[in-house]
């Protein structure tokens, strides 16, 4: 891995660093391989690999440094990668069974959104 003032280069992808996400670009869900501490961007293809699996823009990667990238990186799985899709899905469970998917999601959640709005586009 190599870091400088405005890259990343993690394994084969370089990211650019940027201080807010721009349109049209949302949270990568590459698991735990990231540079703590940053949260990878990226842009979809309009084409489908197949039924529901995009293919990702590999040449115009991009990384925000935040606060809480852990939490957020955690609570994005299921595609609560926005603070509106993640405010929407609180609202849908409100009382979900105890032990459920969807309550540990709702503690991820919580858990991610004061970090989540302080990134200017999510």
């Amino acid at each position: 891995m190599e870091i400088t003032e405005d890259k990343i280069v993690y394994g084969k992808n370089t990211f650019t660093i940027v201080n807010e996400v721009p349109d049209g670009y949302k949270i990568w869900n590459i698991g735990p391989y990231m540079l703590k501490g940053f949260i990878p961007l990226c842009r979809l293809k309009q084409e489908l690999l197949q039924k529901g699996l995009y293919v990702i823009e590999k040449d115009c990667l991009l990384a925000i440094k935040s606060e809480g990238s852990d939490k957020i990186m955690a609570a994005i799985g299921g595609g609560y990668h926005t603070v509106a899709l993640m405010e929407k899905f609180l609202s849908d469970n409100p009382k979900p069974k105890e032990d459920s998917w969807e309550a540990k999601q709702i503690l991820r959640i919580k858990v991610a959104l004061p970090y989540m709005r302080k990134i200017k586009g999510l």
